[in-house]
């Protein structure tokens, strides 16, 4: 599971598709797809706080790849987001 804070005035349909589409790439990847069990699910808006946004995913690995599989999904959405100007909230 890996919550995926945006910020606040963020769209949330375009900050999902962005956080979707990584999380579809690293699922048909070779040197992932033996590791995830099942295609990774974009849940939607976790909860809102000042100034943010929590975005859910949830991807299914093997046992003890849970963190190796988090690590990355956050390394590359966080590109993505700011490749596609969707900021996260400031401090």
């Amino acid at each position: 599971m890996v919550d995926v804070p945006v910020a606040f005035e963020a769209d949330t349909g375009v900050a999902t598709d962005v956080i979707h589409g990584v999380a579809e790439g690293i699922w048909h990847e070779p040197d992932y797809a033996s590791v995830i069990l099942a295609e990774p699910s974009v849940l939607g808006v976790e909860s809102l706080a000042p100034g943010r946004v929590v975005i859910r995913v949830v991807v299914r690995t093997q046992p003890q790849q849970q963190w190796r599989v988090e690590r990355e999904l956050r390394v590359r959405i966080k590109a993505a987001l700011d490749a596609a100007g969707i900021a996260l909230p400031s401090a």
